[in-house]
């Protein structure tokens, strides 16, 4: 499930760019209000935000997912079931979390950068 709050109005990512992201993880929680429970991870607590390459699986599959479509400025709410999350993942989870939790995602898409090696889609 994709919850746009700010559909941004910048460069749309495509795969083999580099994305910049700020985002917040919960564990689903079906009875809390919106739906967040545990907070697993903070970009922020990084001290800034994260780089990585899209749509290359350098992230969770949920997260590249729900990023299709997004552009710079845009901020999106993700609820990424199992499959798409750590249990379809080679990656671990974060001690304490489950490889079946169902996750709840808020980003922020905040720059995207073309790699010189990728070609650009027909504009």
């Amino acid at each position: 499930e994709v919850v746009e709050h700010t559909p941004g109005n910048g460069t749309e990512v495509q795969r083999g760019w580099f994305a910049t992201i700020r985002y917040t993880g919960w564990i689903y929680d079906a009875k809390a209000a919106d739906k967040k429970g545990v907070q697993f991870i903070n970009s922020d607590d990084k001290g800034r935000p994260v780089t990585f390459v899209y749509g290359y699986k350098r992230a969770l599959a949920g997260m590249e997912k729900g990023m299709e479509g997004m552009k710079v400025g845009a901020r999106r709410t993700l609820i990424i079931p199992p499959k798409l999350g750590f249990a379809g993942s080679r990656q671990n989870p974060p001690d304490g979390i489950a490889r079946d939790a169902v996750l709840v995602i808020e980003l922020e898409l905040l720059d995207v950068v073309p790699q010189s090696n990728v070609n650009r889609p027909n504009e």
